[in-house]
């Protein structure tokens, strides 16, 4: 009886093993997949998008305005800079859907990149802390904290009015030289905010905030 009791527990330990082998399989696939299609993206906004937009601003730019009145220089000056903003708008997130620092260095560098090149050409400062010893992460947790960063922050600039923003990662639970990818089930704190209008509590979530909750969820947060 005891050997038949000791066989059954080694075949519920043999199958939950083989449904987590499988879970990680499903994991990487999935990542994989996300991986390849952000970059596919990134490639028709820069490649084709982003084209059409430069030739729309060489257009724009050859109108000889010597022949416009006050009004339609007003127009003028106005869809110029919209397509400006737009064609940076466009660049900026074609180069970091899925930057070259995120998949040789990982999150933390990919961050630092993309928070530089908003500082140069925006009018919101972002101010960005990562604790040093958070080292990396797995694959699925950095591609998830990156994708929440590039959502949130993409609404800060669309929407806040803001001129300040702060992120700040950080492993509360982290002790001596503890790194936070030795630790499966660590704690980690992601924490963006501005001093910007804010939004109502009782506002609808828009498609970006349900990607970002859905995200946390993903991570057991």
């Amino acid at each position: 009886m005891k050997s038949k009791l000791v066989e059954v527990q080694q075949l519920s330990t043999d199958k939950q093993e083989a449904l987590q082998k499988q879970n990680a399989e499903l994991q990487a696939a999935l990542l994989q997949g996300q991986t390849i299609e952000r970059k596919r993206v990134a490639a028709d906004l820069h490649d084709s998008l982003g084209s059409t937009m430069s030739s729309l601003i060489y257009t724009v730019n050859a109108i000889d305005t010597n022949n416009l009145d006050n009004d339609e220089k007003n127009v003028y000056l106005h869809l110029k800079q919209m397509l400006d903003t737009a064609y940076n708008e466009i660049r900026l997130l074609s180069h970091n859907l899925l930057p070259e620092e995120f998949e040789k260095q990982g999150l933390a560098e990919a961050l630092k990149h993309f928070i530089r090149k908003i500082n140069q050409t925006k009018t919101i400062q972002f101010d960005l802390s990562i604790d040093p010893q958070l080292g990396r992460l797995s694959p699925q947790v950095e591609f998830e904290l990156y994708s929440i960063c590039l959502e949130l922050i993409n609404n800060i600039l669309k929407h806040s009015k803001a001129t300040q923003a702060q992120i700040n990662l950080s492993a509360p639970a982290l002790r001596g030289s503890d790194r936070a990818a030795d630790r499966p089930n660590g704690e980690l704190k992601l924490v963006i905010s501005d001093n910007g209008i804010g939004f109502f509590s009782n506002e609808s979530d828009g498609k970006g905030i349900k990607n970002v909750k859905a995200r946390v969820e993903s991570l057991n947060g």
